[in-house]
C-alpha cells in the first residue's frame, strides 16, 4: 500500500481571507492528491477514506472561519449548532466528484448565528464548484419529516458528526434510535424494497449488463446501501462488521463483501478521475480507460482481453453485493426463527433433514451436504418442486462446499437426474438454474460453463455477458410457456406449448454459446462440447444429437428468414432437410426467438417476428407432407430399442413383453409421430380396450394450455369424424389430433383441446364422463349428433376472443404419396371445423388414413392422408377439392350468420 498523502495546509481560520477560494485550491489539491494516491495502487477504500477524511477537515475550517467572522462582528449568544454528514458523506463514502450532503442542526429555530454560518459555508463550497445538498432542521422536525418521507429518514440513518455542538448531537442521536430508527420498520423495509425493484427496472435489472451503472444498478453500490440501512433499522447496528455477531455473515463472508465493495469503490474512483465529474456508468468509451487505469493493460485493435478481463472481475465482485444484499432482505423479511419458537411457526418436513420454514427451505444438519455433496442439487431441486426459496444460511452453506462436487460426483447418476428434472420442471426453471449459477453450483455440475462465467463479447448488439444472455434465453422461453406474450406472440406461444419435453430445448439455450472464449468457430466448438455434456447427463443418442445440431445451427434459421425466400418451395424444402424433423424445426424457431430477445429486447421486432414465423411455416408444411430426410427404418429401430430397454428395467420381462406386443401392433407412423413417454399409457389404454370395448384418458396441462384427450375403441368408417362432432358438441377446440390404427383393428386417436376459450370448461371432468357417455350413444345409435351440433350451433357454447380473418384454401396433392392423396385444407379456426372437414371426407367416401392437425394464430393448417373405402389412392381430386371447398364455404357462411344474429340480439354465446 503506498503512503498516505501529505496533509493539505489550510490557513488559520481567523485570517483566511476568501472562503471560496481557499476551498477550491483545497479541493483541487485534494483531488490531484488522491488522483496520484490512486495511480499509486491504493485500493478504492483507502482513497475514499482518505479523500473523505480529509474534506471534513475543510468542512471543519470553513465552520471555525464562519464563526471566527460572526464573534468578531457580533455580540456572543446564539450560536449552538451541529454540522452533520448525510448521504454518501455521511457514511464516509466520498468518491472524488461525489456530491455531498449537509444537515445543519439546530436546537430550536433559526437563528442568525446559524443563518450566517450556513450562508458562510455554502457559498464557499458553491465557489468551489461542489456539488452540495443542505438541510437546516432541528431534531424535532427531522423526527416529524423521517416519518413521512422515505429519502429524509434514509439519509439520517447515516447521519455523522463533524463539527459544532457535541451536546446537540448527542440528543439528535438519541432521536434518530428512538424517533426514527425503530419507527414503523416494517413499512421501511417495504418501501425501500419497491425502491430497489423499481431502481433495477430503470437502471438494468441484472448484474451482467455490458453497460452497468455501477451505483444504482443491480450489484452496485446502492444495493448494498440498502442492505446496511436494512440492517441498522433491523438488527441495530453501526458497522457492517456488527452483522458477523448478529449471525448474518461469516468472518469468510465479511472479507469477501468489504473486497467487492473496495473494487466497487476503485472503479468508480477511476470513472471520476478519468471524467472530472460524477460519473457511475461503464459506457463502452470509458470501459477501455479505467480497464487501462487500473492496471489491465492497453485495449487494442487485436485484442479486447483487457477490458474484458476487468468486466469479468467487476461483475464477479457485483455478484457478491448481490448476494450480499439479497442475504440481508432474506434476514429481515424472513427471519430464521429460535429453536424454542419452532413449534409455533409454519414448518413441514419434506424428507428427513429438509424442512420447510417460513416459505424458505432449511436444512439440518448442514452437516449432510458435506456427507453427501449431491445433496446440495437435490435441495436447489426441492424447493423449485416446492415454490419456495432457498434460506440465506442454506444459500451461503452451499457455496462454502459447492467445491466438493467433483469428478467422480459428476458421475453419479443422481446429479444428472436432478439437473434433467430442474430443466423438466413445469415452472421456475429460469429462477432455479439463475440460483445454481449464483450459487456456482452450475459450473460444478457442467465444468464447461466456468469459461462463460462473467465472459464478455464486446458488441453494440448484446447488452449481457454470455452466461447471463444464455440464461435470459431460458427466461424468454418460460414467458412464452406462461402465456405472458401470447396476444403479442401468438405463434411463439403455441409452438412453445407443443414442446413435450422443454428440458431439451433449455439446455440447448444454455449451450448454445458455450463454445465463445474458446478460439475458432463457436457453434462448430458448442457442438462438440454439447455431445459430451449430453453423453454425461445420459440423454439418448437422438436427443445427444439433436441438441448437438441445435447448438451447431443456432443462427441457421435466422440467416434462412432474413436472407432467404421462404416461399421458394425448393428453400423449404432445403431447410427442411436441414433441420430433419418437424420438433426439432419446432425447438430452433423458439431456440432462435429466445437468443434473439436475450440479446438485446430491441432487436426483436414485428419484422423478425413475421420473417422467422415465415420460416418456420412454410418448413413446417414441408414436414406435415410427409418429408422425412432420415430412412425411417433406422430411425424406428432406435426408438424401439430405447422404449424396450427402459420398460425392462422399470417394468421387467413382463412390461418389456407387453411394451414390445404393444409396439407390434403399431405402424411406424405412430412411433415417429408419438412422444414415446406416452407409449406405456397407450399399451394400457389399447389393453383395456381389448377387454372392455373402449378405454379413454384425459390428461389437463394447464402449464401448457390444454388438455390431452385420448380414445381407443374400435375402428369403423367415419369413425374420425364422428369424434371430432363429439368434440365439437361439448365446445372442445382441437389444437392438435394423431388418430392411428392397431393392427388388431383398434383407433387409436389423441386430441390436444385448446384452454384459451374457456379453461374451466375444459378442465372440468364431469364434462369429459359426460362427452364420452355422449360419444358412446353416438356410436350404438341411442344418440343423435346431428341435432346436438344443430343445438350447438344456435345456442352457442363460448365466443372466440380474436375472431380469425383467415381464408379458406384447400391444395390436393397426389404427387408427395404413393399410397395417399394428401389434403391441405387451410381455413379460419373455428370450433367444430374438424369435424366438418371429416364429415365431408366420410361422405365423399374417402378414408383418414393419417390426420396432422395444427393451428396457427386463428387459421387452422390441417393436412389429412387419404384413401378410397377400398384401399386405393384418390384419383379425382377436382371432384373432393370442389366439394370440401363447398362444405367448408357453407361452414363458414353459417359460422358467420350465427355470430351476426347474436351479435343483433345482443347473445353472448357462441358456438
Amino acid at each position: 500500500m503506498p503512503e498516505l498523502p501529505s496533509e493539505i495546509i489550510l490557513p488559520s481560520p481567523e485570517s483566511s481571507g476568501e472562503l471560496g477560494a481557499v476551498a477550491l485550491g483545497f479541493i483541487q489539491e485534494l483531488r490531484e492528491k488522491a488522483h496520484d494516491y490512486h495511480r499509486a495502487g491504493a485500493t478504492g477504500t483507502a482513497v475514499v477514506d482518505y479523500f473523505t477524511g480529509t474534506f471534513d477537515g475543510l468542512i471543519r475550517f470553513l465552520f471555525e472561519a464562519a464563526a471566527c467572522a460572526w464573534r468578531t462582528r457580533y455580540v456572543q449568544g446564539g450560536e449552538e449548532l451541529a454540522i452533520l454528514a448525510q448521504g454518501g458523506y455521511g457514511r464516509a463514502e466520498l468518491n472524488p466528484y461525489s456530491d455531498i450532503d449537509l444537515l445543519i442542526l439546530l436546537p430550536h429555530k433559526v437563528t442568525p448565528f446559524a443563518e450566517a454560518t450556513t450562508e458562510s459555508i455554502l457559498y464557499a463550497l458553491w465557489d468551489a464548484r461542489v456539488q452540495v445538498g443542505h438541510a437546516v432542521r432541528n431534531s424535532k422536525d427531522c423526527a416529524r419529516l423521517a416519518a413521512t418521507d422515505l429519502k429524509i429518514k434514509t439519509s439520517l440513518l447515516d447521519a455523522r458528526y463533524l463539527c459544532g455542538s457535541e451536546t446537540l448531537f448527542a440528543q439528535f442521536d438519541q432521536v434518530l434510535q428512538r424517533d426514527i430508527v425503530s419507527k414503523s420498520p416494517s413499512r421501511f423495509f417495504r418501501d425501500k424494497l419497491e425502491e430497489s425493484h423499481y431502481r433495477h427496472e430503470e437502471f438494468g435489472d441484472s448484474v451482467y449488463l455490458l453497460e452497468p451503472q455501477i451505483k444504482e444498478g443491480r450489484g452496485g453500490l446502492r444495493d448494498y446501501h440498502t442492505a446496511m440501512w436494512l440492517s441498522k433499522v433491523h438488527f441495530g447496528i453501526h458497522a457492517i462488521e456488527d452483522l458477523v455477531s448478529k449471525d448474518v455473515l461469516t468472518a469468510g463472508e465479511l472479507v469477501e463483501i468489504l473486497s467487492a465493495r473496495d473494487y466497487l469503490f476503485r472503479t468508480r474512483n477511476s470513472l471520476h478521475f478519468l471524467t472530472s465529474s460524477h460519473a457511475d456508468q461503464l459506457t463502452f468509451d470509458l470501459q477501455d480507460r479505467v480497464a487501462s487505469d487500473l492496471g489491465y493493460g492497453e485495449v487494442t485493435e487485436q485484442s479486447f482481453a483487457p477490458v474484458e478481463n476487468f468486466l469479468g472481475d467487476y461483475y464477479r465482485n457485483a455478484s457478491v453485493i448481490t448476494g450480499f444484499a439479497e442475504r440481508v432482505v432474506e434476514s429481515v423479511m424472513n427471519p430464521t426463527p429460535s429453536y424454542r419458537l419452532l413449534g409455533k411457526v409454519m414448518a413441514r418436513t419434506i424428507r428427513p433433514g429438509v424442512q420447510i420454514i417460513n416459505d424458505a427451505l432449511e436444512v439440518s444438519p448442514i452437516s449432510m451436504l458435506r456427507k453427501d455433496p449431491v445433496e446440495m442439487l437435490r435441495v436447489v431441486r426441492d424447493a423449485q418442486r416446492h415454490g419456495v426459496k432457498l434460506a440465506a444460511s442454506l444459500q451461503s452453506a452451499i457455496r462454502e462446499h459447492g467445491h466438493l462436487i467433483g469428478e467422480q460426483e459428476r458421475a453419479d447418476p443422481r446429479v444428472a437426474e436432478n439437473f434433467l428434472a430442474i430443466l423438466r420442471s413445469p415452472w421456475r426453471v429460469y429462477e432455479t438454474v439463475h440460483q445454481l449459477h449464483r450459487l456456482r453450483l452450475l459450473e460444478r455440475v457442467l465444468p464447461e460453463w466456468e469459461h462463460l462465467v462473467c465472459l464478455v463479447r464486446r458488441n453494440h448488439f448484446h447488452i449481457y455477458t454470455v452466461d447471463e444472455h444464455s440464461l435470459m434465453g431460458i427466461r424468454e422461453l418460460e414467458r412464452l410457456r406462461r402465456g405472458d406474450l401470447a396476444d403479442e406472440l401468438p405463434l411463439l406461444t403455441e409452438v412453445m406449448r407443443e414442446d413435450d419435453d422443454c428440458g431439451l430445448l433449455f439446455l440447448a439455450m444454455m449451450l448454445h454459446d458455450a463454445g465463445k472464449g474458446l478460439g475458432g468457430d463457436h457453434s462448430e466448438i458448442g457442438e462438440q462440447m454439447a455431445g459430451e455434456i449430453g453423453r454425461r447427463l445420459g440423454l439418448d443418442e437422438d436427443f445427444v444429437a439433436e441438441l448437438q445440431f441445435l447448438v451447431r445451427n443456432h443462427l441457421v434459421l435466422a440467416l434462412f428468414a432474413e436472407q432467404r425466400d421462404m416461399n421458394d418451395e425448393k428453400t423449404a424444402l432445403e431447410l427442411a432437410r436441414l433441420v430433419g424433423a418437424p420438433e426439432t424445426l419446432r425447438r430452433l424457431f423458439l431456440l432462435t426467438y429466445g437468443d434473439m430477445r436475450a440479446t438485446n429486447p430491441k432487436m426483436w421486432s414485428q419484422w423478425k417476428d413475421l420473417l422467422l414465423s415465415e420460416a418456420y411455416l412454410r418448413s413446417s408444411e414441408v414436414f406435415a407432407r410427409g418429408f422425412e430426410p432420415e430412412d425411417r427404418a433406422m430411425r424406428v429401430a432406435r426408438i424401439r430399442a430405447r422404449v424396450l430397454a427402459a420398460a425392462g428395467e422399470v417394468g421387467g420381462a413382463v412390461g418389456k413383453a407387453s411394451l414390445e406386443g404393444f409396439l407390434d401392433q403399431m405402424d411406424d407412423s405412430y412411433l415417429v409421430a408419438t412422444p414415446e413417454g406416452s407409449f406405456g399409457a397407450h399399451a394400457d389404454l389399447v389393453a383395456e380396450a381389448e377387454r372392455n370395448g373402449m378405454a379413454w384418458d384425459v390428461t389437463h396441462v394447464a402449464e401448457r394450455g390444454f388438455t390431452e384427450f385420448t380414445v381407443v375403441l374400435p375402428d369403423r368408417d367415419g369413425l374420425f369424424a364422428i369424434l371430432t362432432g363429439a368434440l365439437a358438441a361439448f365446445g372442445m377446440s382441437v389444437l392438435t389430433a394423431r388418430i392411428s390404427t392397431t393392427r388388431g383393428g383398434l383407433a387409436l386417436d389423441s386430441f390436444r383441446i385448446s384452454h384459451a376459450d374457456a379453461a374451466e370448461l375444459t378442465m372440468e371432468d364431469e364434462r369429459w364422463t359426460r362427452l364420452v357417455e355422449f360419444l358412446g350413444d353416438v356410436l350404438s345409435g341411442e344418440a343423435d349428433l346431428g341435432a346436438r351440433l344443430l343445438k350447438v350451433r344456435e345456442g352457442g357454447l363460448r365466443r372466440r376472443r380474436q375472431p380469425s380473418r383467415a381464408i379458406t384454401t384447400i391444395v390436393a396433392d397426389a404427387n408427395s404419396s404413393e399410397e395417399n392423396l394428401l389434403l391441405d385444407v387451410y381455413a379460419p379456426d373455428r370450433v367444430g371445423l374438424l369435424h366438418r372437414v371429416a364429415e365431408a371426407l366420410h361422405e365423399l367416401g374417402l378414408k383418414v388414413h393419417l390426420a396432422k392437425i395444427a393451428t396457427n394464430v386463428g387459421q387452422a393448417v390441417d393436412i389429412f392422408f387419404v384413401r378410397e373405402l377400398d384401399g386405393r389412392k384418390p384419383t379425382r381430386e377436382n371432384e373432393i377439392r370442389e366439394s370440401l371447398m363447398a362444405s367448408l364455404e357453407s361452414f363458414e357462411a353459417e359460422f358467420r350468420e350465427n355470430e351476426a344474429l347474436k351479435s343483433a340480439s345482443g347473445a353472448s354465446g357462441s358456438r
